[in-house]
C-alpha cells in the first residue's frame, strides 16, 4: 500500500487539499492547495456544482488524487456519546443503533453512521459509544460531488475525527482533564470538546449572521450585533455551561484554536476563561519550512488517517468498529517493541561474545605468564644454587624493582568483566543501552580514579510506568548493585530527552558513575 494519502476538506468557504507521504523519517508534505469560492456556491453545495472548484484546485497545484480521505462538513453531521451494558460483539452494534435512535431525529434507515466504542475503565459493565451520522443523501451528494471529479475515497470522516488526529500529532490534547478546540473558517466556527482524542460533544455556530431563533440548549443564540469576539465568547461560554451542567466533575483544562481568523484574541481568551489559550501550528510536523498555515488543519488530519499508532478512525464507507478498544498493543507498537527486544537481545549476546574474548585472552596470557615463570625459576635455581650472598642481594634488588614496575602496571588496569556482567541485569524492560565508556586513570597522590558513563534509549510502551520511572529505576538498580555500589558512589543523570523513532517518541539518557 502506498504511503501517500490526500486529504480533502470541504468548508463553508473554500475547499482545502493536503497530500502526506509517510517515511521512515516523519511526515513529508507532497503538495497543498486551496480554492476560494463566493458565497452564491455555497447555496450549490448541496449539489455537484463544487466538483468543478475540486478539480480546479487539484489541477492547479498538479495533485493526483492518491489514496483520498475526505470529510462532511460538521454542520451536516450529529454526533452523539452516549453509554450501553458490556454486551457480546454480536449484540453490540443492535443495542448502539437501537440507543442511537434516541438521539437522532431522523429514522435509522434514512441515515449513514459509524461510531466507535470504548470500555469503561471506571464501570467495567459499560461501554462508552461516540455515535455520528448523516443523511444518506448528504452522503450519496457528497460522493457524487467527488465522482464528477474523478475521485472514488477510500474514507469519509468528519472534520472533529481529523482536527483531534492532527492534535493528537502535536501533542496539544490533555492527557487527564479535557480539551476545547475551536475551529474558525472565516465568520464560521465549531466548538469540540473531547476527552483525549475522543470528542463527545460538537457545535458548530456564526460568528456574524444574526440567529433569533434558539434550537434547544445547544441551539444558536442570537447575535446582536456586538461583533466576532463578542458572539464568539457568548458561544464559547454557553459550551461550557452545556458541559458542566452535565459532567460537573470533567474538567476542561485548556482550549486550543485551529483554523484562520483568531485577530489576537489568544491573550483575551486566557483572561476571560482562566485556562491555557494555545494556537495549533500544523507546519511542525513537516518541518519548519513547510509554510503550511493552520487553516489547513483538517485535511492534514485527513491525510494522516491510519498513520498514527491507535487511530481513532470512524468512516461513513469503512464496516464499523463494533469491539471495545481494550488497550491490546497494534501492529506498529508491536513492531517498535520487537525492535526493542531484538536490540536488548543482541546487546547481552554483545557482551557475552565480548566477555568470552576477554576471558579467553587472559587465561592465554596467564598461561603463558604461569609458563615463563617455570622456566625462569628453573633457569635462576640453577643460578642461585653456585651464587654468594653479595650476589643473591644483587638479583633480589632488581627483582624487587621489577616487581613494583609490575605492581604499577597492575594498579593502573581496569577491568570490566564485572561492570559489564551486571549491567545486563540492572536494565528494566523496554530500556536499552547505545553506548558505554570507561575512563581510568591515577590522581596526584597515586589513586585510581574510575568513571563509568551510560548512554541509551527507553520506551515505555503500555507498561503502567512513564519513560521517566524507568529511567529512575535504572538509576537506583545500579546505586543497589552489590557490583557497581561499592565502586561507583556517586550516580548522576546526565540528561533525559525526547527523540523519534519511526512514528514513536522515545526517551534518551545518560548516567554517569563515579567515585
Amino acid at each position: 500500500m502506498s504511503n501517500i494519502q490526500t486529504g480533502i476538506n470541504i468548508g463553508r468557504h473554500y475547499i482545502e487539499v493536503v497530500q502526506v507521504n509517510k517515511t521512515l523519517s516523519g511526515f513529508q508534505l507532497i503538495n497543498q492547495g486551496r480554492i476560494n469560492f463566493s458565497d452564491a456556491s455555497v447555496k450549490d453545495f448541496s449539489g455537484t456544482g463544487l466538483s468543478s472548484y475540486l478539480r480546479r484546485v487539484l489541477e492547479e497545484n498538479h495533485i493526483e488524487p492518491i489514496n483520498v480521505v475526505s470529510s462532511i462538513p460538521d454542520a451536516k453531521v450529529i454526533l452523539r456519546y452516549f453509554t450501553i451494558p458490556l454486551l457480546p460483539p454480536k449484540e453490540r452494534e443492535t443495542a448502539i443503533r437501537f440507543e442511537a435512535q434516541k438521539y437522532i431525529p431522523f429514522k435509522m434507515e434514512e441515515v449513514m453512521s459509524s461510531f466507535l466504542v470504548f470500555l469503561d475503565k471506571e464501570r467495567k459493565k459499560e461501554c462508552k459509544v461516540v455515535f455520528v451520522a448523516t443523511k444518506k443523501d448528504v452522503f450519496k451528494e457528497h460522493l457524487a460531488m467527488l465522482k464528477e471529479a474523478y475521485i472514488e475515497p477510500m474514507a469519509v470522516e468528519t472534520p472533529s475525527f481529523a482536527l483531534m488526529r492532527i492534535l493528537r500529532a502535536l501533542d496539544l490534547l490533555s492527557k487527564r482533564n479535557l480539551t476545547a478546540v475551536l475551529y474558525i473558517e472565516k465568520s464560521d466556527a465549531v466548538i469540540t470538546i473531547c476527552d483525549q482524542e475522543i470528542p463527545y460533544l460538537l457545535r458548530d455556530f456564526s460568528l456574524i449572521t444574526p440567529l433569533r431563533e434558539e434550537v434547544g440548549e445547544l441551539g444558536r443564540s442570537e447575535v446582536s450585533g456586538t461583533g466576532k469576539y463578542d458572539s464568539l465568547l457568548r458561544e464559547i461560554q454557553l459550551s461550557f455551561d452545556y458541559h458542566y451542567k452535565h459532567f460537573p466533575s470533567l474538567a476542561i483544562e485548556k482550549l486550543v484554536l485551529v483554523g484562520d481568523g483568531f485577530d489576537n484574541w489568544q491573550e483575551g481568551l486566557t483572561k476571560e476563561f482562566k485556562i491555557p489559550v494555545v494556537i495549533a501550528e500544523p507546519a511542525v510536523i513537516f518541518g519548519k519550512k513547510s509554510g503550511i498555515s493552520s487553516g489547513f488543519s483538517t485535511s492534514i488530519g485527513l491525510a494522516l488517517r491510519g498513520f498514527l499508532a491507535r487511530d481513532r478512525k470512524i468512516s461513513f464507507l469503512e464496516e464499523k468498529k463494533v469491539s471495545p478498544e481494550t488497550g491490546e498493543t497494534s501492529g506498529e507498537e508491536k513492531n517498535i517493541l520487537k525492535r526493542i527486544f531484538f536490540l536488548e537481545l543482541v546487546f547481552g549476546l554483545a557482551i557475552m561474545f565480548f566477555l568470552q574474548i576477554t576471558l579467553s585472552r587472559q587465561i592465554k596470557i596467564i598461561k603463558d605468564n604461569l609458563n615463563e615463570v617455570r622456566k625462569i625459576r628453573e633457569r635462576i635455581g640453577r643460578e642461585l644454587a653456585s651464587a654468594d650472598k653479595r650476589e643473591l642481594e644483587r638479583i633480589y634488588q632488581e627483582w624487587d624493582k621489577k616487581k613494583n614496575v609490575f605492581s604499577r602496571m597492575i594498579d593502573r588496569r581496569t577491568y570490566l568483566t564485572s561492570y559489564l556482567s551486571e549491567l545486563p541485569r540492572l536494565l528494566p524492560s523496554g530500556l536499552w543501552l547505545e553506548g558505554l565508556r570507561v575512563e581510568s586513570k591515577l590522581d596526584e597522590v597515586g589513586n585510581k580514579f574510575t568513571r563509568l558513563t551510560l548512554e541509551g534509549n527507553v520506551f515505555a510502551g503500555k507498561q503502567n510506568k512513564s519513560d521517566s520511572d524507568l529511567v529512575n529505576e535504572f538509576v537506583n538498580n545500579i546505586k543497589n548493585s552489590p557490583v557497581l555500589a561499592p565502586e561507583f558512589k556517586k550516580i548522576e543523570l546526565g540528561f533525559i530527552e525526547k527523540n523519534k523513532i519511526g512514528e514513536f517518541i522515545v526517551t534518551r539518557f545518560k548516567i554517569t558513575c563515579s567515585k
